[in-house]
């Protein structure tokens, strides 16, 4: 079920960022390389409690909504009941994704953490009719991106003169993973 939850969703992303080039992905393609294998930073049961941050700064009921509907979308391309997303009002925070607005950023950890949580603090996270927000949902799931897969180098030439300092940690590699699992939980 992880296997057909992988070429989905990595499918399914790749469109909505229009970087699908119409080529063959094996399950080997993404399972190795653009998801964390990590037991320990998968959710529990596949099941996903998240709740809206209420200290600071408040999400508008539209910023709720696409949301939620980033979250529809994701169940939606899925098995049912291989990830599972239960709003909450108070939830442990160790075991509860927290959507927050506590900096100006948008950004998400990779798979499940101690203290979890998805920081949508800028308007520009809802600017594109919640291409970010699913972006940073699937980084919550356990997703990389591309261009961190330890084989990049085998595909792209990145030009580092070009490169600002400050980017070159966005640029560096995630070590393979040699982890496969049959099923998300």
């Amino acid at each position: 079920m992880r296997n057909v939850f992988l070429l989905l969703f990595g499918y399914f992303l790749s469109i909505v960022y229009g970087q699908y080039d119409g080529g063959d992905y094996s399950d080997d393609d993404l399972v190795g390389y653009s998801f964390v294998s990590n037991k320990n930073k998968l959710w529990n049961g596949g099941i996903i409690k998240y709740k809206f941050d209420s200290e600071g700064e408040r999400y508008s009921d539209e910023e709720k909504n696409m949301v939620r509907k980033a979250i529809e979308t994701i169940e939606n391309q899925l098995s049912p009941d291989c990830i599972v997303f239960a709003e909450k009002k108070n939830c442990d925070a160790r075991d509860c994704l927290v959507f927050n607005k506590k900096t100006r950023h948008c950004k998400s950890r990779i798979g499940k953490q101690n203290f979890p949580y998805t920081t949508l603090g800028s308007e520009e996270c809802f600017a594109d009719n919640g291409a970010t927000v699913l972006h940073e949902i699937g980084h919550v799931l356990g997703m990389i991106h591309e261009h961190n897969r330890p084989d990049r180098d085998q595909y792209i030439n990145i030009l580092w003169d070009k490169v600002s300092e400050d980017a070159n940690d966005t640029l560096q590699l995630q070590p393979k993973f040699n982890e496969t699992y049959q099923d998300y939980h």
